[in-house]
């Protein structure tokens, strides 16, 4: 949405609010990070790592000449858009358009296909019998906190 109100803008305050909103809403880096730490083996994390990063370059430039191709339509494609209508008054909505309706298709994605990648621990019985007799012999041990009152 912040994206396509920035693409709507018309004063320079207006542009940074609404690129402020999208930068206050990407959170996406930190969200394909912790996926991708789920999934690597160490085995293989290198390559996804390096993967990560390809792609996001490989993401930056083709999103670049796709809003650049799509900007001030009514100047670049007289033919398809006219100068007085939206695409004449607001010349960055086009690219702001495409970018926040990948955005939502992204979202929708997430939602109905993606699954949960951090797979839930389950604990066997002797793993807990385990842990609780390490517990128990950690509580067993007398304290060594020193407080103010026993100086």
């Amino acid at each position: 949405l912040g994206l396509i109100l920035f693409g709507l803008s018309t004063t320079y305050w207006q542009s940074l609010v609404f690129r402020a909103i999208v930068g206050f809403l990407a959170g996406n880096s930190v969200v394909v990070r912790a996926i991708i730490a789920d999934i690597a083996s160490p085995s293989n994390a290198a390559k996804a790592w390096s993967f990560w990063g390809f792609a996001f370059a490989i993401g930056r430039m083709v999103s670049m000449l796709i809003g650049g191709a799509l900007s001030r339509p009514a100047i670049a494609y007289p033919s398809h858009f006219s100068s007085h209508s939206v695409w004449g008054k607001y010349p960055y909505f086009l690219p702001c358009l495409t970018g926040g309706i990948i955005s939502f298709v992204g979202v929708l994605l997430v939602l109905f296909v993606y699954t949960e990648t951090k797979k839930p621990h389950i604990v066997n019985m002797s793993e807990r019998s385990t842990f609780l007799s390490i517990q128990d012999k950690e509580e067993a041990q007398p304290s060594r906190v020193c407080s103010v009152d026993m100086i």
